[in-house]
């Protein structure tokens, strides 16, 4: 079913922005795939500590017909909600991550006065890593450089670039949602930090006679609502900007590890 008005009652931000968005396109594209949800329901889900909002999250080797590692995470806005789901991700190959374990679920939960103990502060990784792709340069926090999510927005951004020319431009901004971070502790002494990512590629043109056209991409079905012709003309006046959502964890080691990876 592609009733999207049932999503909330499992589902909040941001999976139920990102799932909405799928289940639209999937309604305008009959050969749009969307992704699957997959929960081992043999796995031990671990809490992020006492205090509310509360997490929970759990990892799940990779599950019959798929073949990758995930991380999921749920979140309880208060003692008499219900978990939701709050989002998920397939760990890249190369993720390289210790044991989950309970140490902090028994408190009230990270605090930012122990941010010392961890080679960066968890509370402020989602936000630097925002800028690292928008600059493309390390700032005070040291990431593992090159991952795959910063390659692939790269070539994303170069091959836009190399497409439209000099008829227009293309300009991406990338920032931290905002949204509390889900923090578990490792069995290193480090912890998994959850956060959302969003950024906005914005498109205008040069020339007033000579308007950008995107046809048939999964942007413009979704922003057009049209099946049958989705075109979107970007005019002298009128530039668009598709924005994206994206659901990342990182490892953060102690003190003594060499650099925080994008997992």
């Amino acid at each position: 079913s592609l009733d999207t008005s049932r999503l909330s009652q499992r589902l909040m931000d941001p999976i139920l922005t990102q799932r909405t968005a799928q289940y639209k396109l999937k309604g305008l594209k009959d050969d749009t795939q969307i992704p699957p949800i997959t929960i081992d329901l043999k796995a031990t889900p671990l809490s992020t500590g006492t205090g509310f909002p509360r997490g929970l999250l759990s990892y799940s080797p990779p599950v019959e017909g798929q073949n990758q590692r995930t991380l999921t995470a749920w979140q309880q806005d208060s003692a008499r909600s219900n978990y939701k789901l709050w989002g998920q991700v397939s760990l890249f190959p190369s993720a390289d991550l210790p044991e989950l374990t309970s140490a902090i679920s028994t408190a009230q939960g990270y605090s930012k006065k122990d941010s010392g103990l961890y080679l960066a502060d968890p509370t402020g990784v989602t936000a630097a890593y925002a800028q690292y792709l928008q600059t493309q340069e390390l700032g005070g926090v040291k990431f593992k450089e090159g991952d795959e999510l910063f390659r692939g927005l790269k070539s994303q951004m170069d091959s836009l670039k190399e497409t439209i020319g000099d008829f227009g431009e293309v300009s991406l901004s990338v920032a931290d949602s905002g949204a509390a971070p889900i923090v578990v502790s490792t069995s290193d002494a480090g912890v998994v930090v959850f956060g959302e990512i969003k950024y906005h590629i914005t498109y205008k043109t040069k020339n007033a006679d000579r308007p950008i056209v995107l046809k048939g991409t999964a942007e413009a079905l979704i922003y057009s609502g049209d099946k049958e012709k989705p075109n979107i003309e970007i005019g002298e006046n009128s530039p668009f900007t598709a924005s994206y959502s994206v659901v990342v964890a990182f490892y953060v080691p102690p003190t003594t590890g060499k650099n925080v990876q994008l997992i």
